[in-house]
């Protein structure tokens, strides 16, 4: 899994890249938390060179997003493809955060 993580006007850009099993996921979530623990609390995510994801990456989503939210931001979602398309709209993601 590739992570890269930039601060931009206040907002946490992540970029993805490869597949997000569930070790990845939670050094995924654990890198976002540190963020939210320093006061960022908008991320906005870039999915687009994620091939595949399974669970573990949803629930780091979910996990992530409640707390941001819980302090006024949240998660955006970009890019999103292929089989981690069809993981965020089986499990209906798309209502819980902006997906585009």
């Amino acid at each position: 899994m590739k992570l890269d993580c930039s601060v931009v006007e206040g907002e946490v850009k992540v970029a993805l890249g490869g597949n997000l099993y569930s070790e990845d996921a939670q050094f995924f979530k654990d890198k976002l938390l540190t963020y939210l623990n320093k006061g960022h609390k908008r991320f906005a995510i870039d999915m687009s060179e994620v091939a595949y994801m399974d669970d573990s990456g949803l629930g780091a989503f979910i996990t992530v997003h409640r707390r941001a939210e819980a302090n006024g931001g949240g998660i955006t979602v970009k890019g999103l493809r292929g089989l981690a398309k069809e993981l965020f709209v089986a499990a209906q993601l798309q209502m819980v955060f902006p997906v585009g």
